[in-house]
This record gives structure tokens, C-alpha cells and sequence, in this order.
């Protein structure tokens, strides 16, 4: 009997390793499927620039997290690249739950059919005479120029109207108390 299991063993280990690898790799996107995120509990933010520190998403993240928010993510393509145009109308205006650009790119955006209206912030950016976005002021500006390469013009903080999080200052409103938390940022 011994030598039997030896000798299939001998033939038949590769099996063996497939089997636990499977086993491994099942276990693991299963596990990631079930505890992963829903999209009400992660912000997306899309940035117009170079990112310099990624930290910002994990201090993000904290402020959210009394609102349930687990995961911030930032995505960013800057305006001089080539591929910009795309990346920013495929993910920045349709993947993404908060944009942030400078103001000549949000001249160039349709407003009314991309973000939210906004009320009850200052310095705000309009367009057609309503309020779509919040100009970062100079002193959140500096304070964010840690973490973010701002160009020399202003830039706007958005949030996207078909995002899951951009309804109101309810839970799914997470976008939108993000976007207070933002630029109000000191540091």
C-alpha cells in the first residue's frame, strides 16, 4: 500500500498542486467579491494634473469613514497629455464620483448634462448662471499642493451627476460631503 502512494504520488503530484492552487485562487476571489467595497462605500476622485502623494485618498478615506465610506481612489491624467480628452470623459465624467480640473477644462465641459448643481458653497463655478462647482481658494490650494500638482490656473471641484454618491447630503450624498471635505482642506 505504501509503495503504491509513492508511486502515485510520483505520477500524480502535479494534481496535488493544481488542486491547493485552485483552491487558493477560489478562496481568494471569492473573498475579495463578498468584502469588497459597494460603490456607495468608495469615492473616486479623477485629478487634471500629476499626482505627487497618494496619502490624500487614505486621509480621505478616514474623514469619510463616519459616513461608511471604506475605499478613496484617485485617478489622474494630466491636460497636456494626448490621451487626456479620452481619459477624462470615459473616467474622470463616467467612472468617477468627484472631478477635479482646472477652469479652462471646465469651460470646455457641458456642465448642465455632467455634475451636480450645487448650493450652499462659496466661491463657486458657474455655468449658464448655476452653480456646478467650487473653485479651491488658495489656502486649500497650497495646503493640497502636497499631494497635487496644480497648474497655474485656478481649478474646480466637481461632482458628477451619475455618480452613485452624488444625491444630496444623504449616505448616497457621499460624493458631494467629500467634495466639502476637500475644499475645505487645511492640512
Amino acid at each position: 500500500m505504501k509503495s503504491s502512494f509513492k508511486t502515485r504520488f510520483y505520477y500524480d503530484w502535479v494534481l496535488y498542486v493544481a488542486v491547493v492552487v485552485v483552491a487558493v485562487v477560489v478562496w481568494y476571489l471569492a473573498f475579495g467579491l463578498f468584502n469588497a467595497p459597494a460603490p456607495t462605500e468608495t469615492i473616486d476622485v479623477f485629478f487634471a494634473g500629476t499626482v505627487k502623494d497618494y496619502s490624500i485618498a487614505e486621509q480621505g478615506q478616514k474623514a469619510m469613514e463616519t459616513r461608511g465610506v471604506k475605499l478613496v481612489e484617485i485617478i489622474s491624467c494630466s491636460p497636456s497629455d494626448e490621451v487626456f480628452s479620452t481619459k477624462y470623459s470615459v473616467v474622470g465624467v463616467n467612472a468617477c464620483d468627484v472631478v477635479v480640473v482646472p477652469v479652462s477644462v471646465a469651460d470646455k465641459t457641458d456642465c448642465k448634462n455632467t455634475f451636480l448643481k450645487l448650493e450652499g458653497f462659496s466661491d463657486t463655478y458657474l455655468q449658464e448662471g448655476e452653480a456646478y462647482g467650487v473653485i479651491l481658494s488658495e489656502t486649500t490650494r497650497s495646503a493640497l499642493s502636497a499631494y497635487f500638482d496644480f497648474g497655474a490656473e485656478d481649478y474646480v471641484v466637481f461632482v458628477v451627476a451619475s455618480s452613485k454618491n452624488a444625491v444630496g447630503d444623504a449616505l448616497a450624498g457621499n460624493a458631494t460631503a467629500f467634495l466639502r471635505w476637500l475644499v475645505s482642506y487645511e492640512g
